[in-house]
């Protein structure tokens, strides 16, 4: 799969990057959690992923939801603050994506 390729390259994978946001909307809930993983691997670079990240708190997917505010963390200071919701797991997420 070529999302997994990616989270091993990191930043130098920029270039995927709409791809990789485009894959956010997959159907699939393992595709949609390797994009994140990929774009989070991207650091800062990967800044403009982030409203996509920030939809994905919406998510059908407990774990998509969970994993989302996570990134958002990796993404760095540039990253929209998130502030806790009804879902108990996405609160946890969103609690480690502030604290970063």
């Amino acid at each position: 799969m070529a999302v997994v390729a990616l989270i091993e390259v990191g930043p130098e994978a920029r270039p995927a990057l709409p791809a990789l946001i485009q894959a956010l909307q997959d159907d699939h809930e393992s595709v949609r959690c390797r994009a994140i993983m990929a774009i989070a691997e991207m650091g800062p670079d990967a800044r403009m992923a982030a409203p996509a990240l920030v939809q994905l708190l919406r998510d059908r997917s407990s774990l998509v939801r969970r994993w989302a505010p996570r990134r958002l963390g990796d993404i760095g200071p540039t990253a929209p603050r998130v502030h806790p919701g009804p879902d108990r797991g996405a609160c946890r997420g969103r609690s480690f994506a502030i604290g970063r």
